[in-house]
């Protein structure tokens, strides 16, 4: 994989070199090859250099000092001629951890281009972006060594996992486990040790199980209450919620979809909202929910890392959380931690009635997702589909900014000939 990592700006203070430095320390931990940044000192060189890495780079990384950062946004934004759109949970991030800060502030850390995804900082101000097109990736990152470890650790790196696969699995994380979380292998060992807990004296302390069926049972009641049904789609996952429905009454309130599909390229936080949301669109639920595989990757140390992602959807909002395993947690106490998450989201939703992000830095359908669900055909029926066709066309509008870098190096070549 080609990477190119470009700086504007070749007066690098330490502060600037240490950010520099965690970037490059991060890529070289995940992909082979040694990485270090290109410094240009003027807008002219920096897009002439660009005008050519988009014609031969897979991942494209631009930089530049804090103080200049939000000038350099729109400065890559003009080049690419990206239309620019506020990301309300970038908004709402600055709001909460600095109230003070003008609204003119709050908008112009905010704007992202329309087709990127937010590269959230920990609280808000200098936030990163990338955008994914036709197999490249371009991303826009401040040097700013108060933020940048939050930004890589908990933005753009698991934004690569998800979008390029990084330590995925080949084999499934769960191949020889059952629903119960035994391996299938060992049922007879676990039987036999059921049959000893049952001579157990009584005043022995009960294990408690890996899920906290309580909760599980309170949501139900809420929802049951409430008249609201949810339509989970199918994916193995599901095969543990119906080994919890044993112990948990769900009759009248959680459904099996038979909706699915196959994820092929497609980022793994929209393959759980578009699970989700065809959970939805093909059932009469109130809600449509989903929970995808166990995803892996590989550590330095050579030991496993897992995660996985829940949504739902009620057809105009959704949500999507992404849930990791913690450092010995296996995958099947994973997927009931997610099952919980699940839980907890749909309690929420039915509280709310808005599918709005509480786990994530922002929905992965915006706000114009409802109006384009209400879409109809030329004979007034419902299309189904709008979606799927939204997305087609913020596919092709990115790739003709980016993928097609012939089209993309001419329009920067344009403004480098006449910068200056």
């Amino acid at each position: 994989m080609d990477i190119k990592l470009m700086c504007l700006g070749n007066e690098v203070s330490p502060t600037m070199a240490t950010a520099q430095k965690a970037i490059e320390n991060d890529f070289k931990a995940v992909f082979d090859g040694e990485f270090k940044f290109t410094n240009y000192g003027s807008e002219k060189e920096f897009i002439q250099a660009l005008s050519g890495a988009i014609e031969i780079e897979d991942v494209l990384v631009l930089a530049c000092q804090p103080e200049l950062y939000t000038a350099f946004k729109s400065f890559v934004a003009n080049a690419f001629t990206f239309k620019a759109r506020p990301v309300k949970a970038i908004q709402r991030l600055i709001q909460e951890s600095a109230p003070t800060v003008s609204s003119e502030t709050v908008l112009n850390h905010s704007l992202i281009p329309v087709d990127a995804d937010a590269i959230l900082s920990q609280d808000g101000l200098y936030s990163g972006y990338a955008v994914n097109a036709d197999d490249q990736i371009l991303i826009v990152l401040p040097l700013d060594p108060s933020r940048i470890d939050f930004i890589l650790e908990d933005g753009l790196f698991p934004y690569l996992r998800d979008t390029l696969d990084i330590g995925e699995f080949v084999d499934d994380p769960l191949k020889g486990i059952a629903a119960d979380g035994v391996a299938v292998g060992a049922a007879a060992a676990a039987r036999a040790e059921e049959a000893a807990a049952e001579e157990t004296p009584a005043e022995a302390p009960v294990k408690k199980g890996p899920y906290d069926a309580a909760y599980l049972e309170e949501v139900i009641s809420r929802l049951r209450e409430k008249g609201l049904t949810v339509a989970v789609s199918t994916t193995k996952t599901v095969d543990f919620l119906k080994s919890i429905s044993e112990t948990v009454n769900m009759d009248r309130v959680i459904f099996l979809s038979p909706y699915t599909f196959a994820k092929n390229d497609m980022k793994a936080d929209e393959y759980a909202v578009k699970l989700a949301k065809g959970a939805f669109d093909t059932s009469e639920a109130s809600l449509g929910a989903s929970l995808t595989k166990v995803y892996a990757k590989t550590n330095e140390d050579g030991t496993k890392s897992y995660y996985m992602y829940a949504s739902i959807s009620d057809g105009k909002t959704a949500n999507q959380a992404k849930i990791r395993a913690k450092p010995g947690d296996t995958p099947p106490q994973l997927i009931y931690k997610s099952i919980e998450v699940l839980f907890r989201m749909m309690d929420l939703w039915s509280g709310t009635g808005y599918a709005e992000p509480q786990y994530t830095t922002e929905a992965v359908v915006d706000e114009d997702f409802a109006a384009e669900h209400a879409a109809v055909d030329a004979e007034g029926n419902p299309v189904k589909d709008a979606g799927d066709k939204r997305k087609s066309t913020q596919k092709t509008v990115a790739t003709a900014l980016i993928g097609a870098s012939a089209i993309g190096s001419a329009v920067i070549s344009l403004l480098a000939n006449n910068l200056y």
